[in-house]
């Protein structure tokens, strides 16, 4: 993928053209065909344990809130 090589990166990205990853999240936009800005904890088995949505990027949980998430959900 292009931009994984022009920034360097070494981990796969997920390219989700059709909102089809998007929508089984529920973050869809579908007004304006893209995702809401939203975070999720997942465990080992692929169980969500906390999620965390937005209407702007602006607005996003901090990463003590993330960590209270982790810390909160026992894994």
């Amino acid at each position: 993928m292009a931009l994984a090589h022009d920034h360097g990166l070494t981990f796969p990205l997920l390219s989700d053209p059709d909102l089809v990853v998007t929508r089984a999240y529920g973050v869809a936009d579908e007004g304006n065909g893209i995702p809401w800005p939203a975070e999720f904890l997942i465990d080992s088995p692929g169980v969500i344990r906390w999620r965390a949505t937005a209407e702007s990027v602006g607005t996003r949980p901090s990463a003590n809130d993330v960590l209270r998430a982790f810390d909160e959900s026992g894994k």
